[in-house]
């Protein structure tokens, strides 16, 4: 530990402060001294600061004064604590003035906070000067601003964290998609065999029934991964979001307008509500246009022939507008609201006793409305039905 009297040249003051204030003149005609060399080369590379034993500011050179924001002035007398960082744990200043009071050494990479509210990040290292008599007579702290190195740093574990997560998903969705395609493979493999038998033996009816299976068990495959890509993409960032400026009343007709045949043959009429001029929302038209699909598909399986399916616009606030899709199906029970946008979660159609789609769907609804801005809401009721609505940005009214 280096002694007070031992680190000063003669003839500098009695202090440390003092000594680093004088720029080490203890000779104009000796010209640049060794104490004077050093104290140029310390203070063009640190941030230098001298406390009393209480930790009160004696001395802040001009590297502190310009990283910090505070002048010298605003900093002589005040307790170092002027620019503590909120989020540095106050375990941490424990062991800090539990070693230099033990005049220890103490070092550590720090959070300060600017005069502005900025922060910057420091190595720092504090020393405690010691006096003749072996008791402490200041701290000398050197700093290093290695902000930059830091923001870098804390980017790039964010960049790998986001790269685990996205790998630990991606390993989860694959093991849950196999096994939700190995479902109707082996539903398909079964009905051939069946096939078979029946072509063998003659019989054509149960033959054209394991036809009938098969074809719905493909198209259910399809739809499987179909969504599976199309989810895959969105959660990767591969099809970035666009912002465009449309109407959000069009977007509802041409998706009604899509499944107005299917409703009518299902005896579910599909209805468009509400009037063409209304509002413009700020968003991805393609991909809000594949979320109302899928919300009124589900809608019409979940409503009973001769009851209805409505969607349409309205007006949350100034700044949000609803495009939402109402049935008057079996209603979703309350617990089942919680799970329902979750990945391969399927409820059972009380009209068919049968878990109907991807499981995908509202999972993708969820995602696109989150990835344009906005909010997906589900009010239900049993036996009355539902209302899902996508909450988007508004672009106003013309």
């Amino acid at each position: 530990m280096p002694n007070h009297s031992q680190i000063l040249p003669e003839g500098t003051g009695t202090s440390f402060a003092e000594w680093l204030r004088s720029n080490g003149r203890a000779s104009e005609d000796a010209g640049e001294n060794l104490f004077s060399a050093l104290r140029r080369v310390i203070d063009s590379l640190n941030l230098v600061s001298v406390t009393d034993p209480n930790g009160s500011i004696t001395y802040a050179n001009e590297q502190f004064c310009r990283v910090s924001g505070y002048s010298e002035e605003e900093l002589i007398g005040r307790p170092h604590s002027v620019v503590r960082h909120p989020d540095t744990p106050s375990d941490t200043f424990e062991d800090l003035w539990k070693t230099i009071r033990s005049k220890k050494i103490w070092r550590w990479l720090i959070q300060n906070r600017k005069k502005n509210g900025d922060s910057y990040w420091v190595k720092t290292v504090i020393v405690p000067i010691l006096d003749k008599d072996g008791g402490i007579a200041e701290y000398v702290s050197l700093r290093t601003d290695v902000t930059d190195l830091e923001i870098a740093n804390r980017k790039l574990r964010e960049t790998l964290e986001i790269r685990a997560e996205l790998d630990r998903k991606k390993s989860e969705f694959v093991s849950v998609a196999s096994h939700e395609l190995r479902t109707p493979l082996t539903i398909v493999r079964g009905y051939a065999s069946m096939m078979e038998d029946a072509f063998a033996s003659g019989d054509p009816q149960t033959a054209k029934r394991c036809a009938e299976e098969i074809s719905r068990q493909a198209a259910h495959m399809s739809e499987l991964v179909t969504d599976m890509f199309e989810l895959s993409r969105i959660e990767s960032g591969e099809e970035p979001f666009k912002k465009e400026k449309f109407n959000a009343s069009s977007i509802v007709s041409e998706v009604v307008g899509n499944f107005a045949e299917i409703g009518e043959k299902r005896g579910v009429p599909v209805v468009h509500e509400g009037d063409l001029e209304s509002f413009n929302v700020l968003a991805d038209r393609e991909k809000i246009r594949r979320a109302l699909h899928n919300l009124v598909s589900n809608a019409i399986k979940f409503t009973p022939p001769g009851w209805w399916v409505r969607s349409g616009v309205k007006k949350i606030s100034e700044n949000r507008i609803s495009l939402y899709v109402r049935d008057t199906g079996t209603g979703i029970r309350k617990e089942d609201r919680e799970t329902i946008f979750e990945k391969f979660v399927q409820l059972e159609n009380p009209l068919t006793r049968e878990h109907e789609g991807s499981g995908l769907g509202l999972t993708i609804v969820k995602r696109i409305a989150e990835g344009c801005g906005g909010t997906v809401e589900l009010e239900s009721e049993i036996g009355r039905g539902s209302e899902f609505s996508i909450v988007l940005p508004s672009a106003g009214t013309k």
